[in-house]
């Protein structure tokens, strides 16, 4: 019987061991890093040391300490914003999102956020939000 390459691709151990290496290539170029942009940077960043904020074109971020927890730790806020005046603010107490202002149809911005008014608040146990 004449030597047949095709039929010796097709032989169980050949085809186990070509899924393998196909299986392993998708592995290692999945597992790369993203490429990186090399697109130029448009956004000016500046850190301020006292007020604890950095700017970028559309988004500023700006932190200050707010309270102490019970235990004695500083709380942080950190208040968001975007190029548009939306504004999150973030409490490093688990997290808590204590504002979320946002425009209605006649520009004038309002929170939309269900919580207490003060940091204080979260520190008591209270109502379920969630």
């Amino acid at each position: 019987m004449p030597h047949n390459p095709v039929l010796a691709l097709m032989t169980s151990p050949t085809r186990l061991n070509l899924a393998l290496l196909c299986c392993l290539a998708l592995l290692v170029s999945g597992c790369a890093p993203d490429p990186a942009d090399n697109s130029p940077k448009t956004s000016s960043s500046s850190s301020g040391s006292a007020t604890g904020e950095a700017k970028t074109a559309e988004l500023a971020i700006s932190e200050r300490e707010v309270a102490t927890d019970p235990d004695g730790k500083p709380v942080t806020l950190f208040q968001l914003t975007n190029s548009h005046g939306m504004e999150v603010e973030v409490i490093s107490w688990g997290a808590v999102v204590l504002a979320i202002r946002v425009p209605d149809r006649d520009n004038h911005f309002e929170n939309v956020t269900l919580g207490f008014e003060k940091v204080e608040g979260y520190f008591e146990p209270g109502p379920y939000f969630g």
